[in-house]
């Protein structure tokens, strides 16, 4: 896939975006939008992901302060921590209550954001990944089921989730991630799947029960 004057690209990999418009539409064949590839565009409002996205690495959007709709994407299996950190986008599904209809946001097959005062989460059959911050802070949460298709989890996922008290994993997820259930003070049980590798550091810090 060649260069253009606004899209610097290497092989299947966005790595940096250097225009200006508003409206981005992201080159068909782009499998993965590397890290900060359109950090603190600050003139951007709307970007559509192709079908050929697999992955959103961290930062991505990073600062994109007049961001406001994120489209397409559907294949997507991987988005690193704080993608979309400092959007209006993330900012509205991270503390809005009454105008979120759905329990969760996704692009694609990752669960990006948990509504915020969800209860009881089930999550989806078919998600992939459950991206880093998902459920950060909910503080109503008491109890999550996590399907057997998810494969990849983010870090600090379920952080001060103070009325946690129950997680049941149906898969094979082999990592646990830094600080996953960190501030999680009330939980009693986490049901460990089969195969897992690695607990991240302090990935159950201040879990006092």
């Amino acid at each position: 896939m060649k260069n253009s004057t606004k899209f610097e690209i290497s092989q299947n990999e966005l790595i940096k975006y250097r225009g200006s418009e508003p409206y981005v539409t992201i080159p068909e064949g782009i499998q993965k939008v590397c890290k900060g590839a359109f950090r603190d565009c600050r003139e951007l409002r709307q970007i559509t992901l192709p079908e050929s996205v697999l992955e959103i690495e961290e930062e991505a959007f990073l600062l994109c302060v007049n961001l406001i709709q994120v489209r397409g994407g559907d294949h997507v299996i991987f988005i690193g921590k704080d993608a979309f950190a400092r959007t209006p986008w993330y900012r509205f599904y991270s503390e809005n209550e009454t105008d979120w209809k759905e329990d969760f946001l996704f692009i694609g097959k990752v669960l990006v954001k948990a509504r915020r005062n969800l209860r009881k989460a089930i999550i989806p059959k078919g998600t992939v990944m459950i991206a880093a911050d998902a459920f950060y802070e909910r503080v109503l949460l008491y109890e999550a089921e996590i399907p057997s298709s998810v494969k990849s989890l983010g870090g600090w996922m379920f952080f001060s989730c103070t009325n946690l008290r129950l997680v049941s994993f149906q898969g094979s997820v082999r990592e646990i991630q830094e600080r996953t259930f960190s501030g999680c003070y009330e939980l009693e049980q986490v049901l460990i799947p089969a195969g897992l590798e690695k607990i991240g550091v302090e990935a159950f810090y201040e879990c006092t029960n």
